[in-house]
């Protein structure tokens, strides 16, 4: 029984990871051959304005603005994607012999339990990371505050950074809290490189500016804020 129960987790996680690289990469992103479709059916841009308002250090520059930071369970996008999930739950009962002895009903119901579970963990830990942790409906916030000293937390509030501060074609980490397929997809990256970047495109602030004068750097996680390494020295990263 525990066995069948992990290697089930571990089905969950491979497609909540695939489902959440898709959506980040193509929907959120606006990313081709999905764009022209976003596009015509006028799909909100709310996620490239996040990408406008964070700071270098992570904090957003004009302040708390939940539409950019959290999923909002009354969007009808997160209902079909659970129908997806449902569907691959299904599945998976389907065609491995070993679940048939479970009920499908239990199944389905434990899917969506955890896919309910992952967009609480996704609201708490996004917000945290732009040091906006939003108190409302969609987020239970005494149970899932997340523990800064928590070496898991700080992998991906690195991770996520770098997502953040590299540009463009350079973009990277397109995982936020199931790191997987930016391995398979090859779009993961452990530093900051936008020479290519820069290479065709003028910055238009000071933000890009400071980026295209620190074209390639590490960056850590100290204390819930983000350092950058300056040849051998470690500096916090400047909140512009």
């Amino acid at each position: 029984m525990w066995f069948d129960f992990l290697l089930f987790l571990v089905f969950l996680y491979i497609a909540i990871s695939f489902i959440e690289w898709n959506i980040h990469y193509y929907i959120m992103h606006f990313n081709e051959p999905v764009k022209p479709v976003l596009e015509y059916l006028k799909i909100d841009k709310g996620h490239i304005n996040h990408h406008k308002e964070t700071k270098l250090d992570q904090s957003l520059q004009h302040g708390n603005k939940e539409d950019s930071i959290v999923f909002n369970f009354t969007d009808v996008r997160i209902y079909f994607v659970l129908f997806f999930i449902i569907l691959l739950g299904f599945l998976f009962w389907r065609y491995f012999p070993g679940f048939k002895k479970y009920s499908l009903t239990y199944i389905l119901i434990f899917v969506s339990f955890v896919y309910f579970l992952y967009f609480y963990i996704w609201n708490s830990f996004h917000t945290h990371y732009h040091k906006k942790y939003v108190e409302n409906d969609y987020i239970p916030v005494k149970n899932f505050i997340p523990d800064e000293e928590n070496g898991l937390y700080k992998y991906l509030l690195w991770y996520h950074t770098l997502h953040h501060l590299n540009k463009g074609d350079c973009k990277c980490n397109y995982n936020i809290v199931c790191p997987l397929f930016d391995f398979i997809f090859g779009t993961y990256k452990s530093k900051v490189n936008n020479t290519r970047y820069f290479s065709n495109h003028i910055p238009q602030n000071f933000r890009e500016q400071w980026l295209k004068n620190h074209l390639v750097f590490e960056i850590r996680v100290v204390n819930n804020s983000i350092e950058y390494k300056d040849l051998d020295t470690w500096k916090p990263m400047p909140s512009i």
